[in-house]
């Protein structure tokens, strides 16, 4: 892909290769794919049938086909009258004054054979590539296509919230109760595993068990609740309206008794651990830093319960990314597993399919296989595209025998926080 520059719908070469075309959606994206059809058609002597145009929506996906056959019989028009109020049109009148019968020719077998058109949803692309090749993509015959994941989802969810916390201790349970573990967190992670199938998890977590990442948090727990229990009258001595090195609400005596109350409740025999849990942070080494009076000369206090705090923290955190990382293992297991039982599948699983198909071992004849049925390939909404549709395409198209054009606006990437970009 060469640099940036203007692009001018008559005048700029059709290159085979990859070309990314910015174009205002509202204003010049859908007249920019249909002008390029038409080139395609006209310059290149492509039928419809070689010509891909893959969009997102089902309703973009019949305005394109609805505007793409309008400006072919427009351009067939202008053809046969030697002119056009369409400057697009033209121009194109102009450049091939000398070739107007084969032109019209080209023009009036396109307009004929239309309906053979392949223009289709991303998704309704990859159905009919893996339908073509079932056996490839390993794809059964009899599978269903659901629309709603929800209901898998959250039922993979709340089977390995029960597996991990339907018998637990009450330690383990205010832990999570405290970081709102519960399935809904989980469904919304594995959400955003499906939206991003290639991201790889890093955490200095991975390959460390859960067991004993919570047999380092609950030691850490009881560590913290022995030097409360056994020095908490020097630990309260460091706060309060004595205490010079702090801003509120290490100062205030209205502010830190309450939170004393909740140590003495949750540290006590037959207490709540959630009622320490909860304010244990507080006294962080890191937090009490950062609540330093700026014009005090006074160093913050230093004590080892603020050390057991700081270290239980952290056990916490790395609990945490554990079980996370727990849960993403246990749902790459079970969604496949689960699906196949029930023999269906959902939207994303046509991209993932037709992903591996064209990464796995067969992927190069795949991919010829589509180089020779789409001379060109036009990606409208490419600002839009995630890594794995970007892949597919790539994969497919690029190598310099076919036209690829991924045409967007990046002002209108709706999945942006998803990480999508026209310039991916």
């Amino acid at each position: 892909m060469s640099g940036p520059k203007a692009f001018h719908l008559t005048e700029t070469a059709l290159a085979r290769g990859t070309s990314l075309i910015e174009a205002s959606a509202g204003t010049g994206k859908t007249y920019t794919i249909t002008a390029l059809f038409v080139r395609l058609i006209l310059e290149e002597n492509l039928s419809v049938r070689e010509i891909l145009v893959v969009t997102y929506t089902d309703a973009a996906t019949e305005e394109l086909r609805h505007r793409i056959r309008q400006t072919l019989a427009d351009a067939l028009q202008a053809f046969e009258s030697g002119s056009s109020d369409v400057p697009f049109l033209r121009d194109l009148v102009k450049r091939h004054s000398g070739e107007t019968s084969e032109m019209k020719a080209r023009l009036q077998t396109a307009l004929c054979g239309f309906d053979e058109a392949p223009i289709f949803t991303i998704h309704g692309f990859c159905q009919r590539m893996l339908k073509d090749r079932a056996f490839e993509s390993r794809l059964l015959f009899d599978i269903e296509l659901v629309t709603d994941p929800s209901e898998l989802l959250q039922e993979i969810a709340d089977d390995f919230w029960r597996t991990h916390f339907y018998e637990a201790g009450t330690i383990l349970v205010n832990f999570a109760l405290k970081n709102n573990c519960g399935p809904d967190r989980f469904v919304g992670l594995l959400q955003t595993f499906i939206n991003y199938p290639l991201l790889e998890f890093l955490s200095q977590a991975k390959g460390r068990s859960l067991e004993s990442l919570f047999a380092e948090l609950e030691h850490g727990f009881q560590a913290a609740r022995a030097v409360w229990l056994a020095e908490r009258d020097n630990i309260k001595a460091c706060f309060g309206s004595k205490a010079k090195w702090c801003n509120r609400p290490y100062n205030s005596d209205a502010e830190m008794t309450p939170i004393f109350d909740q140590l003495d409740a949750g540290f006590s025999e037959n207490g709540n651990a959630g009622e320490a849990l909860g304010c244990l942070s507080s006294f962080c080494p890191s937090a009490m830093e950062a609540k330093k009076a700026k014009r005090s000369s006074l160093p913050v206090p230093k004590h080892r319960f603020f050390d057991l705090c700081e270290k239980l923290c952290e056990a916490e955190r790395m609990w945490l990314a554990g079980l996370q990382l727990e849960f993403v293992d246990y749902a790459k297991k079970e969604l496949p597993r689960r699906k196949a039982e029930r023999k269906i599948q959902h939207f994303d699983d046509l991209l993932t399919r037709l992903h591996e198909a064209l990464t796995g071992p067969n992927g190069g004849a795949l991919a010829e296989e589509l180089r020779e049925r789409y001379k060109a390939a036009l990606i409208d909404e490419f600002q839009d595209t995630d890594p794995v549709q970007y892949q597919i395409f790539h994969q497919a198209f690029s190598g310099g025998k076919t036209f690829l054009f991924l045409i967007g606006d990046p002002k209108q990437a709706i999945y942006a926080f998803r990480g999508a970009d026209i310039f991916t």
